[in-house]
């Protein structure tokens, strides 16, 4: 999807303002991996999902390194895959894939004239392919952001991180001139702190109690100020 978008920005520079890729191929497939996806296609229209699928759609998703990774989240998905229905739809999609042509991108010639903000995820197998295109882009209007701790899943991942990135790409761009970054992490903070209530929250208050050491005040949101307990920190 994010070769379509760099495909109109392409044809069409005056409809597009800017671009958000992930994750973006820009080359066609090589010889390696035509042989590879070909066998891939062969199994799943004639034998459905095998090991050897399995395995491919893992390593197009988290990369090699699965064991970086959360196990839950691994073993969730590998289940996932293996159960996939219509493998021959899965078939028609990997080849459709696998026919994809170059994006045709120069640096100097014929390249993307709009900014672009390029996201991949620090475990991402695709992280030589974004590099690629970050080197036919203009580099006054190219931004290329790595995830830390994160596979090719960096939306799902690390959503905080994605929404920051492109919240200041778009300011930098002009836009959303009414939202402010501080108050959007501030609100981000206050909802990850909000709890239900009667639920403990630390809050740092002025008592007698706060003058000894090792104390902290832990108070019971909606109960009145004299109802509160002290824990030793």
């Amino acid at each position: 999807m994010s070769k379509i978008g760099g495909f109109l920005g392409l044809k069409y520079p005056k409809r597009v303002e800017a671009l958000i890729l992930v994750n973006c191929v820009c080359t066609s497939a090589g010889w390696i991996e035509w042989g590879y996806q070909k066998a891939n296609i062969y199994y799943l229209k004639n034998r459905g999902m095998t090991s050897l699928t399995v395995d491919y759609l893992m390593w197009h998703h988290f990369g090699r390194n699965l064991d970086h990774y959360s196990t839950d989240l691994v073993t969730s998905y590998r289940q996932y895959f293996a159960r996939l229905q219509n493998p021959r739809n899965l078939a028609a999609f990997i080849m459709s894939y696998l026919r994809r042509s170059d994006l045709n991108v120069r640096r100097e010639g014929s390249t993307v004239e709009c900014p672009v903000l390029q996201l991949v995820g620090s475990g991402s197998p695709h992280i030589n392919d974004t590099v690629e295109l970050n080197s036919r882009l203009d580099p006054t209007k190219s931004n290329w952001m790595k995830v830390s701790d994160s596979s090719g899943l960096v939306l799902e991942e690390k959503p905080e991180k994605v929404t920051e990135a492109i919240l200041l790409f778009l300011q930098g761009e002009g836009h959303l001139p009414s939202l402010s970054y501080l108050k959007w992490r501030q609100s981000r903070s206050d909802s990850i702190c909000q709890t239900r209530s009667n639920s403990l929250c630390v809050q740092p208050k002025e008592t007698e109690s706060s003058q000894v050491p090792g104390r902290v005040d832990v108070v019971f949101e909606g109960e009145p100020v004299g109802k509160e307990a002290y824990a030793a920190a």
